[in-house]
């Protein structure tokens, strides 16, 4: 075989790097208001159901999603470098605070593992780890949002047609044990793991910022270690006055782009709009019967789960289906955390099987030609070497070699 010939196009091996940094600073807040406040308005209407709507899906106090959409708006907004991303309760993290509450045994023992959570993201976001994130495979984060959409659409039946049960835990500072609340927060630091709050929150916000950074009509890249920062800020704050976790929510996300939103305005004045909401109409929220709140979470439970997102898992071929529906399986027979570590080490078996059977993307070989071209994959590891060996190794003596690495970012 005559020795190998490298492409004659320059660099094919060069990581691609734009020509320009993405614009990552809306303009100045109070520049936008008159697009922001209007958007505000129609975020508040779609926040304000869904805060009381996961709340009741957490098995929590209703008035601590209300909470946690505040500190989600305020806080959150003004911290975020995201302009148009809408933080609240997410019903993707429904699963593990439900578990969370019955874990210990009450809210309110699950408050400290919230504001251990947000410390947790605060250090994540000082060490630049937001980018790990960005190494979850999709299948798995889809798989782990499907997973909750039916928890939901299975929990909230029963509410539905009219079987209400007490929610878990309340604001009471003496529980009926004779335990005060600075009791129940030893006991919730023996028992729940804020790192799986972390760990879901990490992906959930992730996944949110950039399905966001895709909505937003000038294309602004927010930074993924900033936004852990806002994250972990709003939830030490919503943890310490009695709310939900909170994350990026695209629900409300894309009801903010929608509705002509330009800067992080809209999603502060949004949080202000709900305190409007609790101080006046605090009353006719209790009053509100929960399968109206169930339908809410009925369809918000399919939105996550829908059949185009099944059809589209499939239509990506085993390597992403298989991951998909495992992490699913795996997250409804055991839990959050377990099911998303189940369907990473299934994700990442079939990333490695891909990289080792498919060192190449095309071969070309005309009959009867002594050329034979080679076009390399975006990513080339370690894991390629023994199947490129061999491919090199079959070709005839005599043989000229051309390797295209144009599409190549890794080597």
């Amino acid at each position: 075989m005559a020795p190998l010939r490298a492409s004659p196009l320059p660099h094919p091996f060069m990581p691609i790097v734009p020509t320009s940094a993405p614009a990552t600073a809306g303009p100045p807040l109070l520049e936008t208001w008159r697009d922001d406040i209007p958007a505000s308005v129609v975020v508040f209407l779609v926040a304000l159901p869904l805060c009381l709507g996961v709340a009741l899906a957490s098995g929590a106090p209703l008035l601590s999603g209300v909470i946690a959409g505040i500190v989600g708006g305020i806080a959150v907004g003004a911290v975020s470098g995201s302009a148009l991303m809408v933080s609240g309760p997410a019903a993707g993290l429904t699963a593990i605070v439900l578990a969370g509450i019955a874990q210990v045994g009450g809210f309110p023992r699950f408050l400290p593992a919230v504001i251990l959570g947000g410390l947790l993201q605060i250090v994540l976001s000082v060490i630049r780890a937001g980018v790990v994130g960005y190494y979850f495979p999709s299948s798995v984060l889809k798989g782990m949002l499907a997973a909750i959409g039916l928890t939901l659409i299975l929990k909230q039946i029963p509410h539905a047609v009219g079987y209400d049960a007490d929610y878990e835990g309340d604001f009471a500072f003496v529980s009926p044990s004779g335990e005060n609340s600075f009791d129940a927060i030893g006991t919730a630091l023996g028992q729940v793991q804020p790192g799986a709050i972390a760990v879901a929150l990490l992906g959930v916000a992730l996944l949110s910022l950039e399905a966001t950074n895709k909505l937003d009509p000038v294309k602004r890249d927010a930074s993924a270690n900033r936004e852990l920062l806002a994250q972990g800020v709003g939830n030490m704050l919503s943890g310490f006055f009695g709310g939900l976790p909170v994350t990026g929510v695209i629900v409300r996300s894309s009801a903010n782009v929608d509705a002509g939103a330009r800067s992080r305005l809209s999603a502060i004045v949004h949080g202000g709009w709900l305190i409007v909401a609790v101080l006046a109409l605090a009353p006719l929220l209790n009053r509100i019967p929960l399968a109206v709140l169930a339908s809410v979470l009925l369809v918000t439970g399919f939105k996550l789960t829908t059949p185009a997102l099944w059809k589209n898992a499939w239509r990506l071929g085993w390597s992403h289906f298989i991951p998909f529906a495992v992490t699913i399986i795996a997250i409804l027979l055991t839990d959050l955390l377990k099911g998303i570590g189940v369907g990473l080490v299934v994700g990442i078996a079939f990333i490695i099987a891909e990289h080792m059977r498919t060192p190449v993307l095309t071969k070309v070989s005309p009959p009867g030609a002594i050329l034979t071209r080679y076009t390399l994959p975006d990513q080339v590891t370690f894991l390629s070497k023994l199947k490129l060996v061999q491919l090199l190794e079959s070709l005839p003596p005599g043989c000229r070699v051309e390797i295209d690495g144009r599409k190549t970012t890794r080597f």
